[in-house]
C-alpha cells in the first residue's frame, strides 16, 4: 500500500492525474459503482499485479477474501471482452519484488513495466504522458530495388544462378525441381518458374493479341460502345490476374518460407511441410492462371481446357474437380471453410474428410490442413502483397463448414 501511494504521489507531482481509492474517504455512491465508473471514466488503469492480486483476479482466492480486487477484475475481464480482445488501457506494473508471472492471464499479452528495473518508472511515465523514448521519422519515398532472391520471366530464359522450378504436365510442377527449390531459398538463393508449355502458350497468344484488340473485335460483328468497352475490358481483366499471378508467384516462395521457419511447430519438419505446401501452391496458381487465360473472346478460339473445367468456372467449380484433387493428392469432394488464422479470416478449400478432421480433433491435426490446404490458399490470396505469416497451427479456428454443394452448414465455433 506505501508503494503504491507512493507511485500515485510522484504521478500526481509530475501532472498525470492519478485516482486512487486512499484519496476518497466514502464515495456517496458506494464502493462498487465508485470503482465502476472510475475504471470505465479513466485514460489508462495501472493494475499493480502482486501475486494475491492475480489469484483474485482469477477466481482462485478463498471465498470472502479480497471482494475488492475481485469485482475489479470483473469489470476489466468485461470491458476487454466488449472490445475484442483490444487492450490499450488496462496496463500491468510490477512493484519491487514482482516478477511478469504475476501478470494476471488475461493481461499477458500486454506490454508491462517493472517498475523494480532501470527506467521502469520513466518508461511508464512515457507511456502514460505520450512521450515515446524514439521518435518516429516521416515516411519518405520507396527506395526502387531489384529483385535477388526471386526470379521469373516467360520471354527470357532465368538467369544460370537461379534454381528453375518446372512442371511435369499442364498443371503439377516437378517433385525433384521442389526440392531443389527449397534448399535454394532456404540458402538465401534465386528461384525462377517455368510455367506448363500450355499456360506459356495462351499468355503469348493473349498477350499477342492485345495491341490490335479492337480492330480484331471491329473485324467479328462487335460494334462500338459499350460492347465494345465491355469485350476489351473483360479481357484486360482475364489477361491482367493471370500475369499478376504468374509474375508474382516466385516472390511468395521465400515469403512462404519465413513464415514458416518461424515457429516452433514446423522444427525439423520445416523443408519438407514447406515442400508439400510450395508444390500445392503451384498447382493452384497454374490452375487459377489458365483458368483466366481461358476466357476467350472469339469463337474459333474456344476450347475446353485440360482436366475437364471450362473457361471463367468460379474457384468453387474449380476444386470439384477430380484433376485438381489428384494433383493435389488428395479426394474430392472438397468442402469450404472460413478459417480465421493469423489475425485474418480465410476462406479455404480443402477434403470434406480433412476439414472434418481438423474441425474434430483441433491441433492434433492441424498439421495436415495447414501445409496442404490453408498455406496454399492463404499464398494464392497474399500475392498482391509482401505480407509474411507465422504460420503457427494452434491459431487456426475454423468458424463454418459447407457441403458439397456448398450450401452453408453452421457447427458450434471451435478454437484449438
Amino acid at each position: 500500500m506505501t508503494e503504491v501511494f507512493g507511485l500515485c504521489t510522484r504521478l500526481r507531482n509530475e501532472g498525470v492525474d492519478c485516482a486512487l481509492d486512499r484519496l476518497e474517504e466514502t464515495p456517496p455512491e458506494g464502493w462498487p459503482r465508485w470503482m465502476r465508473k472510475s475504471i470505465m471514466a479513466a485514460d489508462f488503469v495501472l493494475v499493480i499485479c502482486t501475486q494475491p492480486l492475480r489469484e483474485r483476479y482469477e477466481g482462485e482466492a478463498e471465498g470472502g477474501v479480497g471482494k475488492g480486487a475481485k469485482w475489479e477484475g470483473a469489470i476489466i475481464l468485461e470491458d476487454i471482452y466488449e472490445s475484442q480482445g483490444r487492450n490499450t488501457k488496462y496496463i500491468p506494473v510490477l512493484p519491487l519484488g514482482s516478477d511478469s508471472g504475476q501478470i494476471p492471464k488475461f493481461l499477458t499479452g500486454t506490454t508491462y513495466y517493472d517498475l523494480g528495473a532501470d527506467g521502469g518508472y520513466e518508461k511508464l511515465y512515457r507511456r502514460l504522458t505520450d512521450q515515446p523514448e524514439v521518435e518516429r521519422v516521416p515516411l519518405g519515398e520507396i527506395v526502387e530495388l531489384p529483385p535477388k532472391s526471386v526470379q521469373w520471366s516467360s520471354a527470357e530464359p532465368p538467369s544460370a544462378e537461379a534454381t528453375t522450378i518446372r512442371f511435369l504436365d499442364d498443371l503439377v510442377p516437378n517433385d525433384a525441381d521442389i526440392y531443389e527449390a527449397t534448399r535454394a531459398v532456404a540458402e538465401g538463393r534465386p528461384v525462377a518458374i517455368r510455367w506448363s508449355s500450355l499456360n506459356d502458350d495462351l499468355f503469348e497468344r493473349f498477350s499477342a493479341r492485345r495491341p490490335d484488340l479492337r480492330r480484331q473485335l471491329a473485324e467479328r460483328g462487335v460494334e462500338e460502345g459499350l460492347e465494345m468497352a465491355g469485350s476489351i475490358e473483360s479481357f484486360d481483366i482475364a489477361l491482367n490476374s493471370a500475369s499478376l499471378k504468374r509474375d508474382r508467384a516466385a516472390a511468395r516462395i521465400p515469403l512462404m518460407w519465413a513464415g514458416m521457419t518461424e515457429p516452433e511447430f514446423f522444427g525439423s519438419l520445416a523443408e519438407s511441410c514447406f515442400r508439400v505446401a510450395l508444390k500445392s501452391f503451384l498447382v493452384l496458381v497454374n490452375a487459377y492462371t489458365l483458368s483466366s487465360l481461358g476466357t476467350v473472346q472469339f469463337e474459333e478460339d474456344y476450347r475446353e481446357l485440360p482436366w475437364g473445367f471450362r473457361p471463367g468456372e468460379t474457384s468453387s467449380s474449380l476444386f470439384q474437380h477430380p484433376a485438381i484433387a489428384e494433383a493435389l493428392s488428395s479426394e474430392p469432394p472438397f468442402w469450404a471453410a472460413d478459417t480465421s488464422f493469423a489475425g485474418a479470416s480465410f476462406y479455404v478449400y480443402a477434403p470434406k474428410a480433412t476439414t472434418i478432421t481438423a474441425y474434430r480433433k483441433g491441433a492434433a491435426s492441424a498439421g495436415s490442413y495447414l501445409e496442404r490446404f490453408l498455406i496454399p490458399q492463404m499464398e494464392l490470396q497474399l500475392l498482391e502483397s509482401d505480407r509474411t505469416i507465422a504460420y503457427e497451427p494452434t491459431a487456426i479456428t475454423i468458424h463454418k463448414v459447407r457441403d458439397e454443394d456448398f450450401k452453408e452448414v453452421d457447427y458450434p465455433e471451435i478454437t484449438e
